[in-house]
């Protein structure tokens, strides 16, 4: 998982701060950017493009140099995303008919394009994972899947036999 994983600066050779969100482009799946918290106490957060990634590691992730984290206002590609807010991890997961699926309470992410590859989603019953390619949409309020990512289990014969 992505989030409060620190990020570390080459240039600087220390920890710049953690990742406290991600910036996703809907339409897509693709994360543009991430929100970091730095380590100063009352600071906003910061934007740091994907673009600006040089390194991703299981225990951080590492930019060139700090000034590539940048105030919100400062990454114009990413407002729209920004005033949407749409946060995934957390949200609903549904199919297309409407079934409840739990909620996304992971990502499978491409280290290189930035792409969700793999949807992790948790429910009182169970814990399942859906791919990219059984995602309809991403809204504000829930992730849609395809209404085939609930398999229905074979019939078998003493059951086909009963009905």
């Amino acid at each position: 998982m992505l989030k409060n994983l620190p990020i570390g600066s080459i240039d600087d050779q220390a920890k710049i701060g953690h990742v406290s969100g991600l910036i996703i482009d809907p339409k897509n799946g693709k994360i543009e950017a991430l929100r970091v918290k730095t380590s100063m106490f009352f600071a906003k957060d910061k934007i740091l493009s994907t673009i600006d990634v040089v390194e991703t590691e299981a225990s951080g992730l590492v930019t060139k140099r700090q000034d590539n984290l940048v105030d919100p206002e400062e990454l114009v590609r990413t407002h729209a995303l920004l005033a949407k807010n749409i946060p995934v991890l957390g949200q609903n997961a549904v199919t297309e008919s409407g079934s409840q699926l739990g909620r996304i309470n992971d990502l499978l992410i491409d280290s290189e394009s930035w792409l969700i590859l793999k949807y992790y989603v948790k429910s009182a019953w169970e814990d399942r994972i859906f791919s990219q390619d059984k995602l309809i949409k991403i809204t504000e309020k829930e992730v849609v899947f395809t209404d085939n990512v609930i398999e229905k289990a074979p019939v078998t014969e003493p059951e086909a036999a009963a009905a």
